[in-house]
């Protein structure tokens, strides 16, 4: 007896397949999908720029603002009604402005301008309080102006935030102007009182 010389058969050995990492898809406003490189991608000078503006811009609205109801109602005497209408106007102005300020943004086709409007205004309205002296009537318009000056500006400064960065980081670019805005509008009170305590 001869062993037998047959061929015995070799167990394929299964050849896995590993999935290739693929970078994460986005889709832009006009529908195109392009690969999102969030490595690579920083948030640029546009954003650092105009929250730096929103800080400044809110600490001297808010410096106002903490201290507008005790002046108003304790130095001029105005009764809780009349406080009340023109907190009213203070807070309603900035609401209906938001619309017109990006409508007329999106007309013009220059964000930019229309958001350069909104701040100038509020900075001009600062030395408008000066002028309005005691008057209750000045100090309402006076204000109104200034929140205006802030509705005006939201929605263009907002889409000129969303053009400079790319889709992939706009949560991260809106963070951080929200970041500085917030930082000016907790700077702004605490300064405020900082001055009325020297």
């Amino acid at each position: 007896m001869y062993p037998s010389l047959r061929s015995t058969p070799v167990a394929e050995t299964p050849v896995v397949k590993t999935p290739v990492a693929r970078a994460p898809v986005v889709e832009t406003p006009e529908g195109k999908a392009i690969a999102a490189n969030t490595r690579r991608e920083r948030v640029g000078g546009t954003v650092f720029a105009l929250g730096t503006v929103s800080l400044l811009t809110d600490i001297s609205s808010e410096m106002v603002a903490a201290v507008l109801p005790i002046y108003l109602t304790v130095a001029l005497g105005l009764s809780p009604l009349a406080f009340g209408v023109i907190d009213g106007v203070y807070q309603g102005a900035t609401v209906f402005l938001r619309l017109a300020g990006g409508y007329v943004s999106d007309r013009v086709g220059r964000p930019k301008a229309v958001c350069q409007v909104g701040y100038g205004l509020s900075a001009v309205t600062k030395l408008g309080l000066i002028a309005a002296g005691g008057q209750v009537g000045p100090l309402t318009v006076v204000v109104a102006l200034d929140r205006g000056g802030k509705g005006i500006r939201t929605a263009p400064r907002d889409a000129l935030i969303a053009g400079s960065v790319h889709p992939s980081i706009l949560g991260r670019a809106f963070g951080v102007h929200r970041a500085m805005d917030t930082a000016g509008a907790m700077a702004g009170p605490l300064l405020a009182f900082g001055l009325l305590l020297m």
